[in-house]
């Protein structure tokens, strides 16, 4: 009888703890699942993990708000049972600052770039206006953008397309350009652009742009820094206030 029965018990005890074991994983991928579907769209930034029926939040919120409200949209889910927020917020930066530099190895785009799609609208920008040349992503994510930035900021990139060498930069929504043309068309959509309303409600608060040096033999044609600046004749700057 001994024989017979503790083996039986033993099996029994085994298959329902593998069937526990595999019910559990389906019950976690189910909800893993309806969880994420629930979140897409404005909440994409967020993950989940999953511990039988309890959930843990993840990912870097962009604010507050959209912080509290993937932790209330994840706990209205059917069949979690608790949910734990352990999304973060990234760090504030006053002011918001951004910096694209433009040199004979590439692109480099440093600063502050806020969460979302920012940062890879800002990146599709200067490939596309910039084809073939390195581009270079140091940007860090912020809180503390403008509602203006990501505008201010394409218009920024797409400028230095126009540059031989040369920097763009924002802090907030001031904005300075300072480098040499890449050609005579290119100096006057600079000069142009500029001198109108500037996307995103910029503010431009310097602009140094060298209209493009005559190849001249035996002159010296380079720039005098990596940014693109000779000390210019006729140095394109705001007006002054009245």
């Amino acid at each position: 009888m001994k024989n017979w029965f503790w083996p039986g018990v033993t099996t029994t005890a085994l298959l329902t703890v593998l069937a526990v074991w595999f019910g559990s994983g389906r019950v976690e991928n189910d909800l893993a699942s309806r969880t994420s579907a629930a979140l897409a769209g404005d909440y994409s930034w967020a993950s989940v993990d999953l511990d039988g029926r309890d959930l843990t939040l993840k990912g870097v919120a962009p604010d507050e708000r959209a912080q509290a409200a993937a932790a209330k949209i994840a706990a209205a889910v059917p069949g979690v049972r608790s949910v734990e927020n352990r999304a973060v917020l990234p760090p504030l930066a006053e002011p918001f600052s951004f910096r694209a530099v433009k040199t004979d190895d590439g692109v480099i785009l440093s600063g502050n770039v806020p969460p979302g799609p920012a940062r890879a609208d800002i990146l599709t920008i200067a490939e596309r206006a910039m084809p073939g040349i390195r581009i270079t992503d140091e940007m860090a994510i912020a809180r503390g953008a403008a509602p203006g930035f990501p505008a201010l900021a394409g218009f920024a990139v797409s400028q230095l397309a126009d540059l031989s060498l040369g920097e763009v930069s924002i802090s907030t929504l001031d904005y300075s350009i300072k480098g040499r043309a890449a050609g005579s068309d290119a100096y006057e959509v600079l000069v142009t652009a500029v001198a109108g309303v500037l996307p995103g409600e910029g503010k431009l608060v310097s602009a140094r742009i060298v209209p493009p040096a005559p190849e001249t033999p035996g002159a010296n044609n380079q720039p005098d820094d990596e940014s693109g600046e000779q000390a210019p004749d006729n140095p394109i700057v705001p007006p002054s206030p009245d």
